[in-house]
């Protein structure tokens, strides 16, 4: 699920509260993930960075699952 940083903590309803939540940006640089892990952690959600982009993690092949719209 793709959700802006500044957006996040408006939408943390629609996250799983039981599972982990992997935040990810266009690359190991960006500063998106390591804030939208901030915002999650304070929200008491189990959370960590991708240490790759989505980009990166799309290139390797690795599984991404459809694309979701902001309501």
């Amino acid at each position: 699920m793709s959700l802006p940083v500044d957006e996040l903590e408006a939408r943390l309803h629609v996250l799983p509260a039981d599972q982990e939540v992997v935040a990810y940006s266009r690359g190991p640089y960006c500063s998106f993930s390591d804030q939208a892990v901030a915002a999650l952690r304070a929200n008491g959600f189990r959370a960590r960075r991708l240490a790759v982009g989505f980009p990166d993690w799309r290139a390797a092949g690795l599984p991404v699952e459809g694309a979701t719209t902001s309501p």
